[in-house]
């Protein structure tokens, strides 16, 4: 008999969909919205990680844009 499956952790990196509070509540998935991305280097290699990551490009004045966040993913052999 298998195991219960995990869920799929996603993080969303959106300004605008932080703002809004919005809740995703999809079956099989485990998702979180941060409304920024200069930690996402550190909240995607974290302990738990992220299965997928959806990142927004224009996050507002004075942020790391999702561009750069995703460079730094990458660098940091995130897949």
């Amino acid at each position: 008999m298998a195991g219960t499956p995990c869920a799929l952790r996603v993080a969303i990196f959106d300004d605008v969909v932080a703002a809004r509070a919005e809740v995703f509540n999809i079956g099989g998935l485990e998702v979180h919205v941060y409304p920024h991305a200069d930690d996402a280097c550190a909240l995607c290699a974290g302990e738990a990680g992220y299965d997928l990551v959806f990142m927004d490009y224009a996050m507002g004045p004075a942020r790391r844009s999702g561009a750069e966040a995703i460079e730094a993913l990458r660098q940091a052999r995130y897949k």
